[in-house]
């Protein structure tokens, strides 16, 4: 990783050509979405390279990430509540293997959707399209133009004071 920062710092100090940046990006987003294939993950859209290739690489969120890893082990339940488009989800089903569960709930319809196309292959997992509180019954749910900013707490009361 580093090798590749160095290169990048290199390449905008000294050369640095619009047009060849538009070449490399387009090559680079043609080799994201190829590898999306191969691993057979759909993203949002609106999701940049970069956010995608940390998901990709398992990356996305390191620290979170590494202590799953060690927390988790073979044969493991896990309840993944507000499961989003399966990044952890499927991280969960690696770690727990075969003999283990993953209960994934994701309430957003459009993740929802996205969660089974990136989990459809894996036999562990079990999707529910819900949200989760601790009060039964119907609640509201709030959208954000953020895909992974949904929830039963409205945005105000979520804001840091």
């Amino acid at each position: 990783m580093q090798l590749l920062k160095h290169t990048r710092n290199i390449y905008r100090r000294w050369v640095h050509l619009p047009w060849l940046d538009q070449c490399i990006y387009k090559v680079l987003d043609a080799l994201t979405d190829l590898y999306s294939y191969i691993r057979r993950y759909t993203f949002p859209e609106y999701y940049v390279r970069c956010g995608k290739f940390y998901m990709l690489c398992d990356i996305y969120e390191k620290e979170t990430t590494a202590l799953f890893k060690k927390i988790i082990t073979p044969g493991m339940t896990i309840i993944d509540i507000g499961a989003h488009i399966g990044y952890f989800t499927r991280i969960f089903s690696k770690y727990a293997g075969s003999k283990g569960r993953v209960y994934a709930f994701e309430a957003d319809p459009e993740n929802f959707i996205l969660l089974q196309k990136n989990t459809k292959h894996l036999k562990n997992i079990e999707l529910f399209k819900t949200a989760i509180s601790d009060k039964a019954g119907k609640i509201d749910f709030y959208h954000s133009n953020k895909s992974g900013c949904n929830s039963i707490i409205p945005a105000e009361s979520r804001q840091k004071k």
